[in-house]
């Protein structure tokens, strides 16, 4: 497979599972070229995975070269006029679209300039190029900001509907597009916040759906319902986490490429104290400390707390930098009290009082209220039903992130966090036991069924062929005695000379008369009796 885009992740072996995500989106995609696919938004936190996703989506389409034209944008936090990030995006636009068509990889990481863009369109007859080229230009000249934005953004449906074709517009981190472009050109006084808007009837097309992405889920969901209202986008909310067996495989191919030695009882370690989140296993795999040892119960322990709390290690500086913008506003020890004790049971629903009562806050159920808001706003919490209703998020890495960080500030969470580990790596094990016993009884029930399947099997067979030599059936029989069977039961009890009680699973009865003599058979045994006759009867247990 080629990867003309570069993607962020690495090398392309890094990308691990998201088996389930990259079906649904193969779906969806289907329905693209048939003008099907309604414009999708997919909602995570930072680090969760989701620019991964999307930049393999991109290079697989790409490398396919089918129907679905991919173009990808990344909205990066840095401040820009809007003049020079308009005629950037159209670069990037025609760039890849010219790409696809060529077959010419090197366009994705070296857009083309304005001037080389006309050159292809006058050179391949595509009018629409240059007609784009030169209105943008012309538009620059008399700073006609809006206009060359207009331009830029709407190129992808007007390509789409004027030559038949089909694009997926991939936008990643949508919500920047609100705070960090700006009209004036020193980026200081006019950002132009609804520039999101310009999407409201893009999203809507089918010819050129819009999949875009936020790491802010609160901030992008905001921006989604004002701008781009009435359904015209399909949300999808992104786990951080992968499955646990795509968590284990991201371990082992981790440790592989970093040449790092690990067992198979502590890469198990490793992904449950990870909670199977592919950033978290990749910091630790790549911890600086040369002191852990990973092929070792301890050095897991070891190498995961001081991902989390060694204010210089790579986990806790890009957390670090996602909290402080998020909490920048919220710096308040009752917040960070409500902040933990909610994200340590984040499947109960919560009301000021309940919290006022539990965590016995000298604050007032309005002022807790306020908390809570700001707390969603930030996506360090959800909303619930009511207005009132809030609820922690399912994230057991943010949840040891902000407890290493603000534990020692709040009397009731214990620092040290490796005493959880070890209470976690303990229910681990004991779940392993527990499976490892249930697979050891589940196997002796299969043998039991097989057996009793068997057994049900050759009784029917014995009744319906009636005439047959046991060597048909028996490997290893030398008697070539025809018998003509006359009854077949199962289960038949009878008793022994000393008085016990046996079972023969079937005995068959032939009419070869008293004087065959039957020899006893050699056998393959299916269950713990057997019974031999020579005369008229033979009994045979299965």
């Amino acid at each position: 497979m080629q990867y003309p885009l570069c993607e962020d992740i690495g090398a392309p072996e890094l990308f691990v599972g998201r088996k389930q995500e990259l079906s649904m989106l193969d779906e969806w995609i289907n329905r693209i070229p048939k003008r099907l696919a309604k414009s999708k938004a997919i909602f995570s936190r930072k680090k969760a995975g989701k620019t991964a996703l999307i930049q393999r989506l991109f290079n697989k389409l790409w490398h396919e070269n089918g129907q679905v034209i991919p173009i990808f944008f990344s909205i990066s936090d840095t401040k820009i006029w809007l003049r020079d990030f308009a005629i950037e995006y159209f670069k990037i636009f025609a760039s890849q679209y010219i790409s696809f068509l060529e077959r010419a990889p090197e366009l994705i990481q070296d857009p083309l300039e304005m001037k080389e863009i006309e050159e292809y369109g006058r050179k391949n007859s595509n009018h629409s190029l240059v007609k784009h080229v030169c209105g943008i230009l012309e538009d620059e000249v008399k700073d006609r900001l809006d206009s060359i934005w207009l331009r830029a953004c709407s190129a992808p449906r007007t390509f789409a509907s004027v030559f038949d074709i089909r694009f997926l517009i991939m936008i990643d981190e949508f919500q920047f597009l609100s705070e960090y472009i700006y009209r004036d050109k020193g980026c200081t006084e006019h950002p132009a916040t609804t520039l999101p808007g310009s999407y409201h009837s893009l999203s809507e097309t089918k010819v050129a759906p819009m999949l875009i992405t936020g790491s802010y889920t609160n901030w992008l969901n905001t921006i989604a319902g004002k701008h781009l209202e009435g359904g015209r986008v399909s949300k999808h909310f992104f786990s951080p986490y992968l499955e646990p067996d795509e968590g284990l495989q991201a371990v082992n191919i981790y440790a592989k490429v970093f040449n790092k030695k690990i067992t198979e009882k502590t890469a198990k370690q490793l992904n449950q104290l990870c909670y199977s989140d592919p950033f978290f296993i990749s910091c630790v795999i790549q911890n600086k400390s040369d002191k852990h040892n990973l092929s070792t119960k301890q050095g897991v322990i070891d190498a995961v707390h001081d991902e989390i709390s060694n204010r210089k290690s790579d986990m806790s500086i890009v957390w670090r930098e996602y909290i402080d913008k998020t909490l920048e506003y919220i710096n308040n020890i009752h917040a960070k009290r409500i902040l933990l004790h909610m994200s340590s049971d984040p499947n109960r629903v919560w009301i000021p009082k309940e919290l006022k009562d539990e965590l016995h806050l000298e604050i007032t159920e309005q002022e807790i209220l306020e908390r809570l808001r700001k707390l969603e706003k930030a996506d360090l919490i959800q909303g619930g039903n009511a207005d009132i209703e809030f609820m922690g998020i399912n994230d057991g890495t943010l949840h040891l992130i902000l407890r290493s960080r603000y534990g020692r500030e709040i009397q009731d969470f214990e620092p040290d966090i490796r005493v959880d580990f070890e209470k976690r790596l303990d229910e681990l094990e004991n779940k392993i036991t527990s499976l490892e016993k249930d697979k050891k009884s589940l196997s002796g029930q299969l043998n039991v069924i097989k057996g009793e399947i068997a057994e049900d099997r050759l009784a029917r067979l014995f009744r319906k062929k009636k005439r047959f030599s046991l060597s048909i059936f028996f490997q290893g029989v030398k008697d070539k005695t025809q018998l003509n069977i006359i009854d077949v039961r199962t289960n038949v009890i009878f008793q022994r000379d000393d008085g016990k009680n046996m079972e023969i699973d079937i005995k068959a009865e032939s009419d070869c008369g008293p004087d065959q003599n039957l020899q006893p058979f050699p056998h393959q045994r299916f269950d713990h009796h057997r019974c031999y006759q020579n005369k008229q009867t033979r009994g045979t247990n299965m």
